[in-house]
């Protein structure tokens, strides 16, 4: 004869064979039960056929409280976050007629927070087209090494071999260079930016016809998340001949090194559509409450990558000055040591 249970395992097993027989399939009501069903202290069993199924019942019912907890914790979040999004995107509606909007944070310059209520292309870019605030001819000169001022045509050979092979170099690996520092051979003697903004015409014109078809597409499109680039560019005809006097002069003077005059003046502005969807895409709360539910991330930057567009147009702005006559007020004030210095300064100023 098989040893009898103890009076526990008799209650637990009369239970459970009253309520659902042990050995039976599981269904709803029961795997429902299993929630709600406590499970006792470990007990001593011989292996018999009435102890091994209450360990099993005891393993099911862990096993499905287990899933309900991890289920409830993922519905929590779920929820929550939804909410939080919601109220999110409530906050980006905006109710002011402004169509169009600039952003200063995407500007490399500052620049005023501009606003367009208007689907047309001429209050367009007369709201966000304004003159560039940089616009400067800049003469940079560099002296060339110790080592190489035996001579001054020795000097000019060296530093321009030096110089013209290094910016092949950069000119490969990368499109375009920064305007703030491009790196060149030698030491900086002087480094010059002569301002024109002055100059500036005030009206900039789009630099061609299918600028102006772009800018017309862009403000018809119905994606709310295509964004627009105005980059404004500065153009002044025959320049080159101001900075080819200006390397003639410096030369003549005395400077040695290698002096490079450019002319710099671009802007760009980064112009958004006031709509509900693009507020909400670019709210940094939005941007974080995706992240954090991990599973819409995988959905989101799929989504962005697919529909945010950036549509670039141009536009110019000309310096009304003739080079000749501003050659005239430059040309007397080119120093070799300081590089520019203007007439009736001081030699320390």
């Amino acid at each position: 004869l098989a040893p009898a249970s103890p009076p526990s395992e008799r209650k637990e097993a009369k239970v459970l064979g009253r309520a659902f027989p042990i050995g039976e399939e599981d269904t709803a009501a029961r795997a429902l039960m299993r929630l709600g069903d406590g499970v006792p202290l470990p007990f001593r069993g011989d292996g018999a056929p009435t102890v091994r199924a209450l360990v099993g019942e005891y393993r099911q019912r862990l096993q499905a409280q287990d899933a309900a907890s991890v289920a409830l914790l993922v519905a929590g979040l779920a929820l929550t976050s939804l909410v939080s999004l919601a109220v999110v995107y409530q906050a980006a509606e905006d109710p002011s007629p402004v169509l169009f909007y600039n952003d200063p944070k995407y500007a490399h310059t500052v620049q005023p927070r501009n606003v367009c209520s208007s689907a047309d292309a001429d209050a367009f870019l007369q709201a966000f087209n304004s003159p560039p605030q940089i616009a400067r001819l800049r003469v940079v000169g560099r002296a060339c090494d110790e080592d190489s001022r035996g001579s001054s045509s020795g000097a000019r050979v060296c530093c321009g071999a030096r110089w013209w092979w290094l910016r092949s170099l950069g000119a490969c690996a990368s499109r375009h260079r920064d305007d703030h520092a491009t790196q060149q051979p030698g030491n900086v003697a002087f480094d010059v930016s002569l301002d024109l903004t002055p100059f500036v015409a005030g009206d900039g014109r789009l630099a061609s016809e299918a600028d102006a078809q772009a800018l017309e597409r862009h403000l018809h499109a119905r994606n709310p998340l295509e964004v627009i680039v105005l980059r404004k560019q500065v153009v002044w005809q025959n320049w080159e001949d101001v900075a080819t006097n200006a390397k003639q002069a410096l030369r003549g003077l005395g400077f040695l090194g290698t002096v490079d005059v450019r002319l710099e003046g671009h802007e760009e502005v980064v112009v958004f559509r006031n709509h509900p969807w693009q507020n909400f895409v670019r709210s940094p709360a939005a941007q974080v409450l995706v992240v954090l539910t991990l599973v819409g991330a995988l959905v989101w930057v799929p989504y962005l990558w697919a529909r945010q567009r950036t549509v670039r147009v141009e536009s110019r702005f000309w310096v009304n000055v003739d080079p000749e006559r501003y050659w005239e007020h430059l040309g007397p004030g080119l120093h070799p040591a300081h590089g520019y210095r203007p007439e009736g300064q001081a030699p320390g100023g």
